[in-house]
């Protein structure tokens, strides 16, 4: 069964499945959550990619440069380019990796408590390089 299919066949049956925290999480009755979650885990890595994917597509990356050129700019769009930018220098990533690790970055976790561990890391990296200057 993929993804899609499965994913549907729990709705069916009153059980929600979406990412939460960096997971899988479901939310439903006891004997729907005790029926489907062993089939869930054992395609969770499929699943998982699924709901990023979908949960992408709210972001028009196709549309990216009509809306820069019209001068539309969304906060969350930024962050997650801004992200794979980073980690295409950094890390050399490709980009469709490093595309969908800054969504799940930017669609798991409270934004400000990423930004601010960049915030931190920049400044202790400057602050590090300063005094390595010194010496």
């Amino acid at each position: 069964m993929n993804a899609p299919d499965l994913i549907n066949e729990c709705r069916a049956h009153g059980l929600q499945v979406y990412i939460a925290d960096g997971g899988l999480k479901v939310n439903g009755t006891e004997d729907a959550i005790r029926q489907y979650v062993p089939l869930l885990k054992s395609h969770k890595a499929e699943i998982e990619r699924y709901l990023l994917e979908r949960s992408l597509c709210q972001f028009c990356f196709d549309t990216i440069s009509t809306e820069v050129e019209s001068g539309c700019s969304d906060p969350m769009l930024t962050r997650i380019n801004n992200m794979a930018w980073e980690f295409m220098q950094s890390d050399g990533m490709e980009f469709s990796d490093a595309i969908m690790t800054s969504a799940e970055i930017a669609l798991t976790c409270p934004v400000a408590v990423c930004e601010a561990a960049y915030v931190d890391a920049r400044m202790l990296f400057e602050k590090l390089t300063i005094n390595f200057k010194k010496d």
